[in-house]
C-alpha cells in the first residue's frame, strides 16, 4: 500500500510538470498585443526624439540671437571707445592751449613788473 501510493504520487507529479511544460509551450509570452504595443512605443519615442531635436534648434538659434546681441554690444563699446579716445585728444590739446596761454600771461607779468621796476 506504501508502494502504491507513492507510485501515485511520482505519477501525479510527473502530469502535473508535463502539464505545466506542454502549456508553457503553447502559451507565448510574446503576443501580437505585446508586438504592437513596443511598435507604438517606439513610435511615440521617435516623435520624442523629434522634438528633442526641435527643442535644441531653437535652442542653438537663441545662442546665435544672443552672440549677434553680444556682437553688437562689442561694436558700441568700440565706437565708445574710439570717441573717448577722440574726446581725450581734445582735452590733452586745450590742457595743453590753457598751460601755454597761463605760462606766457604769468611770464608776461613778471617781464613788464621787471621792466617797470628796474628804471627804479
Amino acid at each position: 500500500m506504501k508502494l502504491k501510493s507513492i507510485v501515485v504520487f511520482v505519477l501525479f507529479l510527473l502530469t502535473l510538470s508535463v502539464g505545466s511544460f506542454n502549456a508553457s509551450a503553447k502559451d507565448s509570452p510574446f503576443t501580437q498585443e505585446d508586438r504592437d504595443r513596443i511598435i507604438k512605443v517606439e513610435a511615440k519615442l521617435e516623435m520624442g526624439f523629434h522634438q528633442i531635436d526641435k527643442r535644441f534648434e531653437q535652442i542653438d538659434k537663441r545662442f546665435e540671437q544672443v552672440d549677434k546681441r553680444f556682437e553688437s554690444v562689442d561694436k558700441r563699446f568700440d565706437d565708445i571707445n574710439k570717441r573717448f579716445d577722440q574726446m581725450m585728444s581734445v582735452l590733452w590739446i586745450l590742457t595743453t592751449v590753457f598751460t601755454g596761454i597761463t605760462i606766457s600771461t604769468i611770464g608776461f607779468a613778471v617781464w613788464d613788473r621787471r621792466r617797470k621796476i628796474r628804471p627804479i
